[in-house]
């Protein structure tokens, strides 16, 4: 939940970590930062990054929400954003920690802060990284599923009709494509896809489009 401030504290409180982001670590900051970043569990979220300034999409077409913020200090381990809300007498923000390898940043962990929950931690992926391969699925009565692969092919999310998503791990399939976490399982094969849970059939369709998923 946003928590509720008047307008003059909401003010106090960003001239107080601007000035704290004056006396920040130059280092890697926000420009070490810079770019497009993919949600590792939801490819559908994307963040970009600039010098100054995030801005953090979520959603697919009409329904897709976007939310800016600012960049109120920064380090070489991260930076802290606040977010720009709708209500100006509500703010939130979250602090965004880098994952290195070989001293470089190869992934972003955002903690929200500020009264928001903290269970949910999302991991962001540069974009040039993670290419996720989508593909659409349409049953009989015009119902859709979406299946998403990640680039090792290790994994795969996969929306529902009804909105519910799930991932999935690769299991041992004799032919086609087949991921399960043991109750719930995706099972492709020669451009049909079917979709159980706890055995109970609840999508079955064929693939849209001309480009068939490559078996795994």
């Amino acid at each position: 939940m946003m928590r509720p401030v008047p307008a003059f504290c909401l003010a106090a409180v960003l001239a107080a970590l601007a000035s704290l982001a004056a006396f920040a670590e130059p280092g890697l900051g926000g420009k070490g930062f810079r770019g497009e970043y993919v949600d590792r569990d939801f490819p559908g979220s994307r963040l970009w990054v600039g010098a100054d300034s995030v801005r953090l999409s979520e959603g697919e077409g009409s329904g897709r929400v976007a939310i800016e913020g600012k960049i109120v200090s920064r380090s070489t381990e991260g930076f802290l954003v606040v977010w720009r809300v709708a209500d100006p007498n509500a703010f939130k923000r979250s602090r965004f920690e880098a994952e290195y390898s070989d001293s470089k940043p190869v992934a972003l962990r955002e903690t929200p802060e500020g009264g928001l929950s903290s269970s949910v931690r999302p991991v962001y992926l540069p974009a040039g990284a993670y290419r996720p391969e989508s593909f659409t699925f349409a049953a009989a009565d015009g119902r859709k599923l979406v299946i998403v692969y990640d680039t090792s092919a290790t994994a795969a999310l996969v929306w529902l009709p009804d909105g519910r998503v799930y991932r999935l791990p690769s299991a041992r399939s004799g032919s086609g494509a087949r991921y399960s976490d043991g109750r719930r399982s995706y099972w492709e094969h020669q451009g049909g896809a079917v979709f159980r849970i706890g055995g109970t059939t609840v999508f079955e369709g064929k693939l849209l489009g001309d480009e068939k998923p490559q078996s795994r």
